[in-house]
């Protein structure tokens, strides 16, 4: 029978084509157009069963807590003082309709079925719903980065320092002094000593543009690309300079009116394992309760009067950095 002489209630009820977990999969397949902070492969995803996480601070570390079975034995722990506290995941839930005009001159492709056209038309309706949340991801782990997650009305979802009653602190770099090295090196000693290791392979720098263009042009920063040019510059897609064994990137994303990062600031991150982690819960479906969350859930359902379908994507992430003083806020001393 063709998709033409059925309901759509009788398509999605006929047809795995149009079940959860087939729209979900499929959308979670389609690639993606990456943020800056998901292609440099700064934070860790990871699904998880609830819809918040138990994060527990101690000495300067965030950790995340073993759920327990409850009426189970408990994990002990010494007589350290600590806190621990839940942090809900955000629900990033959008909606968008299928109209039967929508299907009006759809055909078979080769040996495709009117039903494998309706889901690609479907799914190609979801991809820019599922596009909208890979964007608020990249601002969620922006403001994850500096300890403090905005909504998109500029509330605060996450002020991590808050939590733990940490102090933020700014470091400056003062581009005149000619020590620019020995200051960014001062800077690395600091996240070190917070994650307590001696050596870290990897660094990268997230700059404002003004932040960007001072350091590229300080005299001392240009007089070493001249002597180590091939070695020290990188020219990429994105403007990226290597200096004191940091990639310092030129970072100017913004949704509207508001800008990720400020433009006389860098964000200094170590790469190391568990340091920037992405949780994501499950959907607040029947069907997905107590599962492992995945980064994209898609649903259909028959419009009333059998006239289309209605459509929705959602994400339930929650993005932060464990070791909150290793990543260090830079910003320009102003000149005199």
């Amino acid at each position: 029978m063709s998709f033409l002489a059925q309901t759509c209630e009788e398509l999605i009820s006929n047809s795995d084509l149009f079940s959860v977990s087939t729209l979900t999969t499929a959308i979670n397949q389609k690639d993606n157009i990456p943020g800056r902070i998901k292609a440099l492969g700064l934070f860790h995803e990871k699904g998880i069963p609830t819809t918040d996480i138990a994060i527990e601070f101690k000495k300067g570390i965030v950790e995340l807590v073993q759920s327990s079975l409850r009426g189970g034995d408990p994990q002990y722990a010494g007589e350290e003082k600590r806190e621990i506290v839940k942090l809900q995941t955000t629900h990033l839930l959008q909606a968008v309709s299928v109209i039967a005009d929508d299907f009006q001159n759809l055909r078979p492709f080769g040996n495709s079925s009117y039903e494998d056209q309706v889901q690609d038309y479907i799914l190609y309706k979801l991809e820019s719903l599922k596009n909208n949340n890979e964007a608020t991801f990249e601002y969620q782990r922006a403001g994850a980065l500096v300890g403090k997650v905005l909504d998109k009305d500029g509330s605060v979802i996450l002020d991590i320092h808050k939590e733990f009653g940490l102090e933020p602190v700014i470091d400056e770099l003062d581009l005149s002094l000619g020590t620019t090295k020995k200051q960014i090196r001062a800077i690395k000693k600091k996240a070190k000593e917070a994650l307590k290791v001696s050596n870290i392979s990897r660094w990268v720098a997230l700059c404002g543009p003004a932040f960007f263009d001072s350091l590229e042009g300080a005299d001392d920063v240009r007089e070493s690309f001249l002597r180590f040019r091939e070695s020290e510059v990188l020219r990429q897609d994105n403007d990226a300079i290597q200096y004191a064994s940091i990639v310092w990137e030129e970072y100017d994303a913004f949704v509207g009116d508001t800008k990720f990062i400020e433009e006389d600031e860098a964000i200094l991150v170590p790469v190391v394992d568990g340091l920037c982690i992405t949780r994501f819960a499950p959907a607040d479906y029947v069907d997905t309760v107590d599962t492992m969350g995945v980064p994209h859930y898609a649903r259909a359902e028959a419009k009333r009067m059998n006239r289309g379908f209605d459509l929705e994507c959602q994400s339930n992430p929650i993005s932060l950095v464990t070791v909150p003083d290793a990543v260090r806020r830079i910003k320009l001393k102003a000149s005199s």
